[in-house]
């Protein structure tokens, strides 16, 4: 992690990482999940690099994904805002029911 603000962990990574540090605040950053058959070559060399505190690639256009090959992304600017972006249903109804101020902007979001 030569970079704070530009790296990739893997699911093992991340977790060992929560492990550690389980009261954790997660105020800038970009969480993408991507589907198990990718390799990490795949990836990373179809990442995009944005600065989401000056960029916004998920508003741009309607509200979509950064990365273009992710299952889901949770974007979380400055602890104000949180985007979660996923295309499964059963998942937004479930997280909805534990989040019950949650804004739903589906209208807003592009699925693929």
């Amino acid at each position: 992690m030569n970079e704070p603000h530009d790296y990739f962990l893997d699911g093992e990574q991340l977790f060992s990482l929560l492990q550690q540090y389980a009261h954790v605040q997660w105020i800038w950053g970009v969480l993408s999940g991507f589907p198990r058959e990718l390799s990490w070559e795949e990836i990373k060399g179809n990442s995009n690099c944005y600065d989401i505190t000056m960029d916004q690639p998920y508003l741009k256009n309607g509200l979509c994904y950064i990365e273009s090959q992710t299952v889901f992304e949770l974007i979380a600017l400055d602890s104000s805002e949180t985007y979660v972006l996923i295309d499964d249903d059963a998942i937004i109804s479930s997280l909805s029911s534990h989040f019950p101020h949650a804004e739903r902007l589906e209208s807003e979001f592009k699925k693929r």
